[in-house]
């Protein structure tokens, strides 16, 4: 899997839920902790703590800087 995308499982994972994520932010109106639900993630302060690493920001200023 490595060798053919560059990148682990579980990384493809998150960038994949991380790239939904942002698309949801900037399509709809649901709330951040519905959102980090339906894209995967159990715990909301593991999404937030994700996508800041990510995107070095969070998801709610993401949302409001792209609105």
């Amino acid at each position: 899997f490595k060798d053919q995308l560059g990148v682990s499982p579980i990384r493809y994972l998150q960038n994949k839920r991380m790239e939904k994520a942002l698309l949801l932010l900037e399509t709809t109106d649901l709330s951040v902790a519905d959102i980090s639900q339906q894209v995967g993630f159990q715990s909301l302060a593991y999404f937030c703590q994700l996508f800041k690493k990510t995107y070095k920001t969070t998801p709610t200023s993401y949302r409001n800087n792209n609105d």
